[in-house]
């Protein structure tokens, strides 16, 4: 049976400190990896979903994306981008604009949740993506206030299976 799994985590102007390129940043990219890998090759998932931030969700989705293209995941295994309104795309700070476009140009589709940007559109895009995962794959430090402390509580409300990068 084919599985779902989402991608949450801090965005890197709040909570998520570290340059992709550092040693940091390496580190949590294997994580990654044998993550998406786990979930892929040992849990059947094929369908990743991506509420597309800056910061994580987007740093996972690319990992997800390599690994497909290296053929270390099955070729079907496709990503899904859950945009919280129409122009979410123009919000993104520009130094995440590249891998944003990349990453939504991989999507072999995308939902929007909400037709303007609010709050509530941020919540609708996070239920959506926990209504339907199986799996949440998260770089979260417990904060209860964020908006990855929302998704991974809406997860655990859920009964879905949260797995903490950040506690690694």
């Amino acid at each position: 049976m084919e599985s779902i799994a989402c991608f949450t985590g801090h965005r890197p102007s709040r909570r998520m400190r570290f340059d992709p390129g550092s040693p940091q940043g390496a580190a949590l990219r294997n994580r990654v990896h044998q993550a998406v890998r786990l979930l892929c090759l040992e849990r059947g998932v094929r369908v990743f979903l991506c509420g597309m931030a800056a910061g994580f969700d987007l740093f996972a989705a690319r990992c997800m994306l390599e690994l497909r293209c290296a053929g270390q995941i099955p070729q079907e295994t496709c990503l899904v981008a859950v945009l919280p309104y129409p122009d979410h795309g123009a919000d993104v700070p520009n130094g995440w604009q590249h891998v944003y476009d990349e990453v939504l140009q991989h999507c072999q589709d995308q939902c929007i949740v909400s037709p303007r940007k609010s709050a509530a559109a941020f919540r609708r895009r996070n239920d959506y993506m926990t209504a339907r995962a199986d799996y949440v794959l998260a770089y979260w430090n417990h904060d209860p206030r964020t908006g990855t402390g929302q998704t991974v509580r809406m997860a655990h409300e859920r009964e879905r299976v949260v797995l903490n990068l950040y506690d690694l």
